[in-house]
């Protein structure tokens, strides 16, 4: 069976300082433009998701919330996860990999180093440290997400920002 994952790294963020904790971090306006764009890629490529997850922090939420708005999903259907939050690669394929076979497309909007980490493992290619607002769309052909430990996606191709 087709599967179609979507992992995008959230835009950009206010910089982190001694005043404001990092889980609260806002988008910048710049960011903003950076998810519209990601959205609008993401509506070229005919997504029609699933799911749409993120991490619960503040800059994954609200990179999320636009993306699903460009692609006319209900926004309160958007899962934050906590788990989520600067999640590793294992942590992230181990949450992906536990996904009901019936959602097969998936936006999932994270941090780094986890998303670079888990975007070249399922590559095949070393992706080096992916830009903020970037999208990365990942097709298996498999039998279900749990395959994900033991497959690698074909077709490969990515949104970087403009």
């Amino acid at each position: 069976m087709s599967y179609h994952l979507f992992i995008c790294r959230h835009a950009q963020a206010q910089e982190p300082n001694f005043n404001l904790p990092d889980f609260g971090r806002e988008l910048i306006p710049n960011g903003i433009l950076e998810a519209e764009q990601a959205g609008n890629w993401l509506q070229l490529q005919a997504t029609k998701p699933d799911l749409i997850v993120c991490s619960s922090a503040q800059r994954t939420r609200t990179t999320a919330a636009i993306i699903a708005a460009k692609l006319a999903y209900p926004e309160q259907k958007v899962l934050a996860e906590k788990a989520l939050y600067n999640a590793s690669e294992s942590q992230l394929l181990n949450f992906l990999a536990k996904t009901e076979k019936e959602q097969k497309t998936i936006v999932l909007v994270g941090h780094n180093p986890g998303v670079s980490d888990v975007v070249s493992t399922l590559s095949g290619k070393n992706q080096g440290n992916v830009p903020t607002g970037s999208v990365h769309y990942l097709p298996f052909e498999m039998a279900d997400w749990s395959e994900l430990f033991i497959t690698t996606a074909k077709n490969y191709r990515a949104y970087l920002g403009k």
